[in-house]
C-alpha cells in the first residue's frame, strides 16, 4: 500500500510520518530545515552514545551514518555530492525546492574548520540552509565549540553568532558573495572517548 503525501499528512501525531510528510513536500525552507536538523541532532545522539566506535573511523565512515539516517528520515541526502563544489552532506525535498547542504570536519583545531568554512561558503549558492559539523574527539566539546565560536567573532569571519547551547549547536551568519549573509548552523559531535581502566 502506498500513500500519498496528504495521507501521510494526516496521520498527526506520528512525529516519524510528520517528518517524512515534510521530507517529501515541505511547506516551505524554514520547516525543511528544522526537519533536516531534527534529523540530524538523532543521528548525533545516536553517534554519541556509541562514540567509542568511532574513535579511528574516517570523516566520511561517519558522514554516512547521517546521510543514512536522513535517506531512511525520507529525504534525498548524499554524501560528496557535487554542487559547485563537493559537499559533504547534501539534502534535498522530495519534491526538489528546497536544499542543505553541510560540511563535516573531524575536529583539527580553528585553521582546519575555517578551511572547511570557506568550502562550504564558496560553493553555497545562498539559497540553501547550511551547516558546519564538527567531529570532536577531545575532552571538552563544548569548551571546543565555544572557542570555534569566538574565533569566528574574533576574527570577524561572522556578522553575528549566538551562544552554544548545551547541545553544542550555535547559529552565525557569514559573508556570502551572493547573498550578503548566509546563515550557518554550527554543531558539534562529542565523541571523546577513553578506555575504563
Amino acid at each position: 500500500m502506498t500513500l500519498s503525501v496528504e495521507e501521510l499528512q494526516s496521520l498527526s501525531g506520528d512525529r516519524w510520518v510528520e517528518r517524512r510528510a515534510v521530507a517529501l513536500r515541505p511547506g516551505g525552507a524554514s520547516e525543511f530545515t528544522d526537519a533536516v536538523q531534527d534529523v540530524v541532532l538523532q543521528a548525533k545522539s545516536l553517534l554519541q552514545r556509541h562514540r567509542k566506535h568511532w574513535q579511528e573511523a574516517s570523516e566520511d565512515q561517519i558522514t554516512s551514518i547521517i546521510v543514512g539516517n536522513l535517506n531512511v528520515a525520507g529525504f534525498i541526502a548524499e554524501h560528496d555530492a557535487e554542487n559547485g563544489g563537493h559537499a559533504d552532506i547534501s539534502v534535498r525535498s522530495g519534491d526538489q525546492r528546497f536544499d542543505w547542504l553541510a560540511e563535516a570536519k573531524i575536529w583539527r583545531g580553528n585553521a582546519y574548520a575555517s578551511g572547511g568554512l570557506d568550502q562550504l561558503l564558496s560553493y553555497s549558492s545562498g539559497s540553501e540552509g547550511c551547516a558546519m559539523l564538527f567531529y570532536i574527539r577531545i575532552a571538552g566539546a563544548e569548551k571546543t565549540m565555544q572557542e570555534w565560536r569566538n574565533h569566528l567573532v574574533d576574527g570577524k569571519k561572522c556578522l553575528s553568532a549566538s551562544e552554544p547551547d548545551r547541545g553544542l549547536a550555535f547559529d552565525a551568519v557569514h559573508r556570502h558573495s551572493q547573498v550578503n549573509e548566509l546563515p550557518v548552523w554550527h554543531l558539534g559531535f562529542a565523541l571523546h572517548w577513553t578506555a575504563p581502566k
